[in-house]
This record gives C-alpha cells, sequence and structure tokens, in this order.
C-alpha cells in the first residue's frame, strides 16, 4: 500500500457495526484516538477510525461486493458519499449500520 506523501498513522479500531440491520453501538467511551487495536494505514481524514463488521447481510451481495464478518472497515467521514459507496449511517439514537448509499426516490 502506497501513501504517496502522506505518513502512515496508526488508526484506532473503535467498535462493531452490524451490516445491514441497526444496531446500538458506543464508542466505548475511550477519548479520540485511544483504542484497543489500531491499524497502521494512510487515511487522508486526520479523524478516520475502523469498526470491525458484524453480522452476513452484506456477504455476497451483488456487483462481487462482499463484507465478511470481522473485516475492519475504514470511516473517513471527511469524504464525499457516492451513489453505491458502502457507507456506515447512523439513525437518529436508534444506533448505526453498514448500508450501499442509494439515492433516495420520492414516494
Amino acid at each position: 500500500m502506497s501513501g504517496g506523501n502522506k505518513r502512515p498513522r496508526n488508526v484506532p479500531v473503535l467498535n462493531k457495526v452490524q451490516c445491514g440491520h441497526i444496531l446500538e453501538t458506543t464508542d466505548l467511551d475511550y477519548p479520540t484516538g485511544v483504542a484497543e487495536q489500531h491499524a497502521w494505514i494512510f487515511p487522508d481524514d486526520r479523524h478516520a477510525f475502523f469498526v470491525i463488521a458484524a453480522g452476513e447481510s452484506m456477504k455476497g451481495g451483488k456487483d462481487n461486493e462482499s463484507i465478511q464478518e470481522g473485516e475492519l472497515l475504514l470511516v473517513e467521514s471527511n469524504k464525499n458519499v457516492e451513489i453505491r459507496n458502502i457507507v456506515v449511517c447512523k439513525r437518529g439514537d436508534e444506533g448505526v449500520t453498514v448500508k450501499k448509499y442509494k439515492k433516495r426516490t420520492a414516494k
């Protein structure tokens, strides 16, 4: 993995996130940048963090995109979201989930 002129950072792994269904989650009360597990990468977002995929609802999906149980998912909140991107979504106070981003159609 090449980062060009960027330097690698030790990015925290914060919590599990359910694929497909809302899961109540927490940052485990860690201060920013602190966690029990980290991974070295070249992130574009200095506030980037990882979450761990839970569940199998995105396993073997269309377009050969698949997220496996236990896979690390990089979250970079400063990135623009495009149609068909895999995103971590928060739904009010209900919790978070991993979904494929789709354009909402008028009802």
